[in-house]
């Protein structure tokens, strides 16, 4: 083997910082983590890993806060990793353990992440998400990802959880951090659970393997996004805004020069009725006879006079 020059072995060592650095900007590694993982040096761990799924608690065996989710939050806060908390459905009431799940995340920081766990069989897991998913982004302001295996997420018509705007966070334990499976209705998986059988230093035990397939700002993103809503437990109609009393709109009539002949005649039977002969409207200037009857003695009344008509016909 030929031996190396100091100058190689100094050029080698960039060119391989240099294909790290790329390697890391275009995918991040990480893990989940839970009670099962006993105490965690998140010192250690931390130069191991680019971010980290912590849980909260569940609803699988009662509502419970994960004995370990106070420490591990807090660690992780404290050394810094980017990081995000899960909460095991338990298949319930899905109103009740969302606002469980929000009462343990209820401190959120920016940027840190919250996920449903679906692993339970359910008969309807998308209505059953779809609501979990509302219900925890209106008590929290933050949009929660998605955890479920492939499997399921082929197996059922997740578009409302899509259109949502909810994230994927795909389990598929093929071993293989570079192929992203076929994302069903997402866009993509935004998160690849690939292994449950991972090793790292800092942690005694198995622990969950993760790539997240970009770079750490756009997985902060995913995190608290906007203030949380308030919660209506029962819409109430909105009182009538006060109406202020408007003066009457006094329309003028259309100015017309109308002159209007009245003839008055004698009536042939005396007892009918007195009654005007109706007229059309004439058109301007133009002068229109109309017949007044009444009961009538002789001598014969005639009498003629100009009047306003259009004034007459819009009173």
């Amino acid at each position: 083997m030929k031996k190396l020059t100091a100058l190689s072995v100094f050029l080698l060592s960039i060119a391989c910082l240099l294909t790290f650095a790329g390697q890391a900007m275009a995918e991040m590694q990480g893990i989940d983590v839970s009670r099962w993982q006993g105490t965690i040096d998140w010192d250690t761990t931390y130069n191991y890993t680019n971010f980290a799924f912590i849980k909260a608690g569940g609803s699988d065996e009662g509502m419970y806060t994960d004995s370990q989710f106070e420490r591990n939050r807090d660690e992780a806060r404290r050394v810094g990793i980017p990081r995000g908390y899960y909460y095991y459905a338990g298949g319930g009431d899905p109103i009740q353990e969302a606002e469980h799940f929000a009462s343990l995340v209820a401190d959120l920081q920016p940027g840190e992440i919250l996920a449903i766990d679906l692993e339970i069989d359910h008969p309807d897991p998308v209505a059953y998400a779809w609501t979990f998913l509302v219900r925890t982004e209106h008590l929290t302001g933050s949009k929660p990802l998605l955890y479920t295996n492939m499997n399921r997420v082929w197996g059922y018509d997740w578009h409302a959880v899509v259109e949502n705007g909810n994230h994927l966070w795909g389990a598929i334990y093929d071993g293989n951090p570079q192929v992203m499976p076929d994302p069903g209705p997402w866009p993509a998986v935004a998160v690849k659970q690939y292994t449950s059988e991972g090793t790292l230093p800092g942690i005694n035990s198995n622990v969950d393997l993760n790539i997240f397939p970009s770079v750490i700002d756009d997985f902060k993103a995913m995190g608290q996004i906007k203030p949380a809503l308030p919660i209506v437990e029962k819409l109430e109609p909105a009182a009538p805004a006060a109406i202020e009393p408007q003066p009457p709109v006094m329309v003028e009539p259309e100015a017309g020069n109308w002159k209007t002949d009245i003839q008055v005649v004698e009536v042939i039977e005396p007892e009918r009725l007195v009654g005007i002969v109706p007229a059309e409207r004439p058109a301007a200037g133009e002068t229109e006879i109309l017949t007044i009857q009444w009961p009538a003695r002789r001598p014969v009344i005639e009498t003629s006079f100009e009047m306003d008509f259009a004034a007459a016909l819009d009173s």
